[in-house]
């Protein structure tokens, strides 16, 4: 039988069970956690999403795919990360930097396919 991780210490309900003491005892908000991985997690976006559209295209991969490959490795699945970290690897501490990663996930890849689109548009290339 496989025993449920202890998720008290993840600060929320997330996961429908648990309860409210912070992680490691020390930071109840989000901001601690941005503090703490912020920087390394916004890095790790930037450079996945920027890597994921100039080695296709380096390759000679067209425009359009190249894009759809930035998405694909920029966007990384966080929610998986978290569970692997909680469930399998019953660590509440390594879970940390999968949501945090995914705050910036979501600006970045917004911000970068607004980036990459328009170009696009303004330079259409032949099919």
């Amino acid at each position: 039988m496989v025993e449920q991780a202890d998720t008290r210490h993840l600060g929320c309900r997330a996961f429908g069970r648990g309860g409210s003491s912070p992680p490691f005892g020390t930071r109840p908000d989000a901001a601690g956690y941005v503090a703490d991985v912020g920087l390394a997690a916004a890095l790790f976006c930037a450079v996945s999403l920027v890597t994921g559209y100039v080695v296709p295209k380096v390759a000679g991969v067209p425009k359009s795919q190249a894009v759809a490959s930035s998405m694909e490795i920029g966007v990384h699945n966080a929610t998986l990360a978290i569970y692997v970290a909680v469930e399998v690897l019953d660590s509440t501490r390594i879970s940390v930097p999968a949501p945090v990663y995914s705050i910036f996930m979501f600006a970045f890849a917004t911000i970068w396919g607004l980036v990459l689109t328009r170009r696009l548009v303004r330079a259409p290339q032949a099919v």
